[in-house]
């Protein structure tokens, strides 16, 4: 379907309307957009027919909602052909860019006076400096132009460079998460405590509270990834090349607040995990509430600020997904890594404790898995909006490709608890599991990859 169709924070209307031939002139633009915007991260630029910049005032919100931006000419304008560009960003950070034109004819008079503004939320500037000579190519809607990502500039969320980033940082939450389920659920219940220093179990705990620890320092690290990566993507190119604060950044959207919570809650379950690791305390609340923080931090900066449900709802419901994708493949990563090597490695292992461990897993990881189902089957049906749209719309399309790689994920595990698990307490049983499970998390590993795609593309309630 063509870009326009699913654009994020799509410009529905303005005044003047786009080609436009005006009998009298306007005293301000008047901008309606299909989401709320982030005011801090909205630019409105006005082009005489000579190809000046015309001053505007300051940017504010009008009609009492966050969706129509209001600017006003600082001077009259003169009888000729304007062009408006516009530069804006929802709640979830993602930018969008546009232009259109309207002209103003000879002898036109003057309008009223228009009605008081909404006093702004924030103080933004209502001008930029644009660079470079013309405009690049666009989609056409009904005369007004909504620059497509890759033409609007030259780095954006869907920029490969970008989607790495999302990939390596959803592997790391998974791990970070996982390293909590797997120590503190599955071999805390799976053995006495009278066993829990026997050499296996106390070495797969290490491991798994050393990989918890340094999947929290690479989450901290690949958040200035991320901002440095969003932060090209806002500044655009050519004409609509702008420079973007920090302060606007971070502070002036739910964007910023959900990227300053996961680098909040990375450092806690850093330090937690390595207090747990040296012995030195239990730190599970601490690191609970750092899990839930990096959650609550991932749908801020994603779809679900914008989300038709409400950030509230749409917010709380992602963090449960994400908590219960966690729970059930960052698990399924720490037994592949840390138990089973481990186990294979030692021939005088009793493989009855493989047994009695995946015998906790199963029904851990059943229940992360079935809060993941019911969330995300939430809130795709409101990003998609309508069963068509799944085979009709790009993120719905994306979407299937998700469910379908996931299957394969469901039917592996199917068959290690149909099929492995009754059979464990035997070393070829315990071989068996491992490759299977191998095989289980390697897909999970593209499920993410998919999922680093998904959520950068347009929504169908975006429309």
């Amino acid at each position: 379907m063509p870009g326009i169709a699913q654009a994020h924070g799509a410009l529905k209307r303005s005044t003047p309307k786009a080609g436009a031939s005006l009998d009298t002139i306007p005293r301000e633009l008047r901008l309606e957009f299909s989401e709320q915007l982030e005011l801090r991260l909205t630019k409105l630029v006005l082009a005489g027919s000579g190809g000046g910049i015309v001053a505007l005032g300051t940017l504010t919100f009008g009609d009492n909602t966050r969706r129509v931006v209001l600017a006003a000419p600082t001077t009259e304008l003169a009888p000729g052909r304007y062009e408006v560009r516009w530069q804006t960003a929802g709640a979830d950070g993602h930018p969008t860019r546009g232009r259109f034109t309207f002209t103003i004819r000879p002898n036109a008079v003057r309008a009223a006076p228009p009605p008081p503004a909404m006093p702004p939320r924030t103080g933004a500037a209502g001008t930029t400096i644009l660079k470079g000579d013309s405009l690049v190519g666009a989609a056409t809607t009904g005369g007004s132009e909504q620059l497509a990502p890759d033409e609007a500039s030259f780095f954006n969320e869907r920029s490969l460079a970008y989607v790495v980033v999302r990939w390596l940082q959803y592997l790391a939450v998974f791990l970070v998460v996982g390293a909590f389920v797997f120590t503190r659920v599955v071999l805390a219940r799976s053995v006495a405590p009278s066993d829990a220093a026997v050499s296996f179990v106390a070495a797969a705990r290490d491991r798994a509270l050393r990989i918890g620890a340094d999947a929290s320092v690479a989450l901290i690290a690949l958040q200035f990834a991320r901002f440095l990566a969003q932060r090209t993507a806002l500044q655009g190119s050519g004409d609509f090349a702008m420079e973007v604060a920090v302060a606007d950044m971070l502070i002036g959207s739910p964007w910023g607040t959900g990227i300053l919570l996961i680098v909040l809650g990375g450092g806690i379950a850093s330090f937690g995990y390595r207090k747990m690791l040296a012995s030195s305390g239990d730190a599970l609340v601490p690191v609970a509430v750092a899990l839930v923080a990096i959650a609550v931090g991932l749908g801020l900066s994603g779809h679900q600020a914008a989300s038709p449900l409400g950030a509230p709802l749409a917010v709380g419901l992602n963090a449960l997904h994400v908590l219960g994708t966690a729970g059930w493949l960052g698990t399924l990563a720490l037994l592949v890594v840390t138990g089973l090597p481990i186990a294979a490695a030692e021939e005088s292992f009793d493989h009855e404790q493989v047994a009695a461990i995946l015998h906790v897993f199963s029904p851990v990881v059943l229940i992360a898995a079935a809060v993941a189902g019911a969330t995300g089957v939430t809130l795709a049906a409101a990003n998609v909006g309508s069963v068509p749209a799944l085979w009709q719309s790009e993120y719905g399309r994306l979407l299937l490709v998700k469910l379908a790689v996931l299957s394969i994920v469901a039917g592996t595990g199917a068959y290690n608890w149909r099929r492995v698990l009754p059979a464990l307490g035997a070393p070829v049983a315990t071989r068996a599991l491992r490759r299977s499970a191998s095989v289980e998390a390697v897909v999970a590993i593209l499920v993410v990859a998919v999922t680093s795609v998904l959520v950068a593309t347009p929504t169908e309630a975006m429309r």
